[in-house]
């Protein structure tokens, strides 16, 4: 695996990005492998007429199943792609305020997600910092139990546990204080 694994993903993204479906779409797993391993996909203009024919051959060409036969590297996707949208023609030149648009929130796109990404990524810091480093105080309180068996003093120990969780009641201190106990 190398750079040229990240070639063919790409292909996989623009196929689907200008097919709306994926390459291959075999369901069981078998035969997805062998389709992709050994299948041409179908070609992109036949699923979709308004992709230009450039556009198809750099796709499939991402999409070589020999690795030798795909781009090197992205740099050559690049030059691909930049000469097939270099205004050539008149009839690219008479298109051209559609593309501006598009062009327009592409931009905007590449700089929003790194400052999304970055606000996702303070967030989810904030929120694990606030877990694990101030964690909330609690405490477990487990019934008090009375080993005398003397039934006119059961209420002492349940009480007593009611006392520890209700921190603070009145009712408790009294009961620790007829106890001669402090409060």
């Amino acid at each position: 695996m190398d750079a040229r694994t990240d070639i063919y993903a790409l292909g996989v993204v623009l196929y689907e990005m200008s097919t709306g479906r994926r390459p291959f779409t075999a369901e069981i797993s078998p035969q997805l492998i062998d389709d992709i391993l050994n299948s041409p996909p179908p070609l992109p203009h036949e699923l979709n007429s308004k992709i230009p024919l450039k556009l198809e051959e750099i796709i499939l060409k991402c999409l070589e199943k020999d690795p030798e036969d795909r781009y090197q590297t992205a740099k050559e996707i690049a030059v691909d792609l930049r000469r097939m949208t270099a205004p050539s023609s008149v009839s690219h030149r008479l298109v051209t305020s559609r593309p501006k648009r598009s062009v327009r929130l592409a931009r905007f796109l590449w700089a929003a997600t790194p400052i999304l990404a970055l606000a996702i990524l303070v967030l989810g810091w904030v929120l694990l910092r606030t877990a694990y480093f101030n964690p909330s105080r609690s405490i477990a309180v487990l019934p008090f139990e009375d080993d005398s068996k003397d039934v006119s003093i059961q209420y002492i120990s349940e009480g007593i546990t009611e006392g520890v969780i209700n921190n603070g009641d009145p009712r408790f201190s009294a009961l620790l204080k007829r106890m001669g106990l402090p409060d």
